[in-house]
């Protein structure tokens, strides 16, 4: 394919480069914004109290609901996880429990060295 444009070995090997960093910058760029606005973040975090009054209004005086943070994302969940343990509550009135069984006593070296003592004794 290169050879029918017309391109020699070094123009492709530039091209690839070229390609490469066209696709690599973005993706780079989106990751150090992140670290910028997790910086941002920390250093409000850190120096609330050096904040001014007016500008915390500003910042934090909105009042806060489910619904206006997240929409209707908290809403899906909830119908999804209401409708699920409705539909867990129906299966287990068909379903029958399997009964426990009893848990095993736990080895000690004084537990096996009695029942060593009673097997010798009923071995005599």
């Amino acid at each position: 394919m290169d050879e029918d444009m017309g391109l020699t070995q070094e123009e492709v090997k530039e091209r690839r480069r070229a390609t490469d960093l066209v696709l690599h910058a973005p993706s780079f760029h989106q990751a150090t914004m992140h670290q910028v606005m997790v910086a941002v973040k920390c250093h409000l975090w850190l120096n609330i109290t050096e904040i001014r009054e007016k500008e915390k209004v500003f910042l934090l005086g909105d009042p806060i609901s489910h619904s206006g943070l997240f929409g209707e994302v908290v809403n899906s969940v909830v119908d999804k996880f209401n409708t699920a343990e409705t539909q867990s509550a129906v299966l287990k009135q068909f379903m029958p429990r399997r009964a426990r069984e009893p848990p095993m006593p736990a080895f000690t070296p004084r537990a096996h060295l009695a029942h060593r003592k009673e097997t010798s004794k009923r071995s005599e």
